[in-house]
């Protein structure tokens, strides 16, 4: 449910769509069709689309670069400065912008002025950040827990039993061959079965603090900070990666975190980073 604070910013995103997305993808889809269209042949028309195709990726990527600055000047000028933050993270998760420090941004064209506005934004973004980060660490409690989300592994669950129920009565019709294909993937898929009847229950799943991170129902993962090569986010896929050293080898862990009950993707990496900051803490003293 969308926050009443939040309308005005979700307009602005809007307005970023329609005035920057929809042209790309018009001249994206609509120069290769009309160059196809000056011929008649079927290699004629192959060849014209594709090289339009071309045309259109680049043309479209410059008008981005050049629309999406545009954009980014306006929307921050129409909020106040408290309101920075979350209107650049509703832009990053609705595809609008990139996270900062991506490769991407050294791609916008920017003029002087531009250049010079988009810094003070970035500069004040950076200081609500640090302010926010504050805030958070002092209401964050000693270690968070994570229980599983049982409506999703519940779902996960009755659908399985659904596909199983339609495999079987495929079986005994002509499209047997289908049944056989839905039965080889529901075999495939049995450990993910086997883990949504287990998280059912009301038990911890994970467990974050400065010592380390837990996860796992029965055969328990505890990753100290201290192991941990590198830590990943995903947040497009919901998924925390991990590679930490255990017994002289490298490690690689997985976590769904779509699983995790009252998961909020945006708080999660900040309190993950506010752990990983005081075990920083706790290193130096």
């Amino acid at each position: 449910m969308i926050e009443s604070k939040d309308i005005k910013l979700y307009k602005l995103i809007a307005v970023g769509h329609l005035s920057i997305n929809l042209p790309v993808v018009i001249i994206s889809l609509g120069i290769p069709r009309l160059m196809a269209d000056q011929f008649e042949t079927v290699l004629a028309k192959t060849l014209a689309f594709v090289f339009g195709l071309l045309i259109g990726i680049v043309l479209s990527w410059g008008i981005w670069s050049v629309l999406i600055v545009k954009w980014r000047v306006w929307a921050f000028n129409q909020v106040e400065e408290n309101d920075f933050v979350r209107l650049k993270e509703l832009a990053i998760r609705n595809k609008l912008i990139w996270e900062s420090g991506s490769k991407f941004e050294t791609t916008e064209f920017r003029t002087e002025l531009e250049n010079e506005k988009i810094t003070v934004i970035s500069e004040k973004i950076f200081e609500f950040e640090q302010i926010e980060e504050v805030k958070l660490d002092l209401k964050t409690p000693n270690s968070v827990e994570y229980r599983l989300s049982k409506k999703q592994n519940i779902m996960e669950c009755l659908s399985m039993i659904i596909v199983t129920l339609v495999s079987i009565g495929l079986l005994f019709t002509n499209l047997y061959a289908f049944g056989l294909i839905m039965m080889l993937i529901i075999l495939f898929d049995l450990k993910n079965i086997e883990f949504a009847i287990k998280s059912l229950s009301n038990e911890i799943y994970m467990k974050i603090n400065a010592d380390y991170i837990q996860i796992g129902l029965e055969k328990e993962s505890i990753v100290k900070w201290g192991k941990i090569i590198n830590l990943r986010i995903d947040r497009e896929n919901r998924k925390m990666l991990i590679e930490y050293e255990k017994d002289g080898s490298e490690v690689k862990l997985e976590v769904d975190l779509w699983r995790l009950k009252s998961y909020n993707r945006t708080e999660f990496d900040k309190l993950v980073k506010v752990f990983y900051e005081r075990y920083k803490l706790k290193m130096i003293k």
